[in-house]
């Protein structure tokens, strides 16, 4: 199963190696409610997935960053749609990749 965004709109045919989408992937018979969380962007994916006794938000950015006003206005823009994210699912677990 998955949940995904597209970095690009579906009017134009692309070639080369596009770029700014994300997903998240999981198995379909792994024993959990999974919710996609809305969010308004196409560089962020996000799930929640629950059970009866514990709830965890996944989330998947394209972090891309180059040197300049407008990329560093969009950095700060993705952060905080990330901070929203964990402010409205404050009660799931928090865990960071990379640290137990």
């Amino acid at each position: 199963m998955y949940n995904g965004v597209s970095g690009f709109d579906n009017q134009s045919v692309l070639s080369g190696r596009p770029y700014g989408g994300c997903g998240i992937l999981w198995r379909s018979d792994i024993c959990v409610n999974v919710v996609p969380i809305s969010v308004d962007s196409k560089r962020i994916c996000a799930d929640l997935l629950s059970t009866n006794t514990w709830k965890l938000v996944i989330i998947n950015v394209y972090m891309h960053f180059e040197s300049g006003d407008s990329s560093t206005d969009e950095f700060r823009h993705m952060l905080s749609v990330l901070e929203d994210i964990i402010f409205r699912n404050a009660d799931s677990q928090r865990r960071h990749a990379g640290f137990p």
